[in-house]
């Protein structure tokens, strides 16, 4: 040590105690919400697969939020348009500290006799038709005459019922109500 107090060739050992390895946050409608690994080159659609993929009640598009500097930056993805397109280049690669969320898709409703009354999720473009369809087809005692659809008037906050025909499109949080035939 000189006069100054400052050490002349000092020998330093390091130790890591801790090593963070960088992450992303995959959330929402995918088989197994957690943090995952980001390696090097690493897309959404890597994490996603990492992720068990998306749920049956996923939503096409997918938000990823990032901080950059002071800000946080939202990215929309349409998986459909994407893969549809065969566009791939639109892939977005992820950076650590990215939170990827899937968000729940629209759903309707299907009540009555049908083979499986539930909640289902609403295809682009759905028509009635094929809404019978998910929930497996008429029952033995159902009728496609006298197709009726509930729908919320969020205007007058009251649920309105509208005769249906097979070829017309549901709407979210639509009810499809089967009635059964007479004979």
């Amino acid at each position: 040590m000189n006069s100054g107090g400052i050490i002349n060739n000092p020998q330093v050992n390091v130790r890591i105690l801790k090593f963070r390895e960088p992450m992303v946050s995959v959330l929402g409608q995918v088989n197994r919400p957690g943090r995952y690994p980001v390696e090097p080159f690493k897309t959404l659609l890597d994490a996603l697969a990492d992720a068990g993929g998306l749920s049956p009640l996923a939503e096409d598009q997918v938000v990823v939020l990032r901080r950059e500097g002071e800000k946080t930056v939202q990215f929309k993805l349409d998986l459909r348009a994407t893969f549809d397109d065969g566009n791939l280049e639109n892939i977005l690669s992820i950076k650590s500290g990215d939170i990827i969320s899937v968000p729940k898709a629209d759903q309707f409703y299907v009540y009555g006799a049908v083979q499986r009354s539930g909640v289902f999720r609403l295809e682009r473009d759905m028509t009635v038709i094929q809404a019978l369809s998910v929930a497996g087809g008429l029952s033995a005692r159902g009728t496609d005459r006298g197709l009726v659809v509930r729908r919320l008037d969020t205007t007058h906050n009251t649920v309105v019922e509208l005769s249906v025909t097979v070829a017309d499109m549901l709407k979210a949080n639509d009810v499809l109500v089967i009635k059964e035939s007479l004979f």
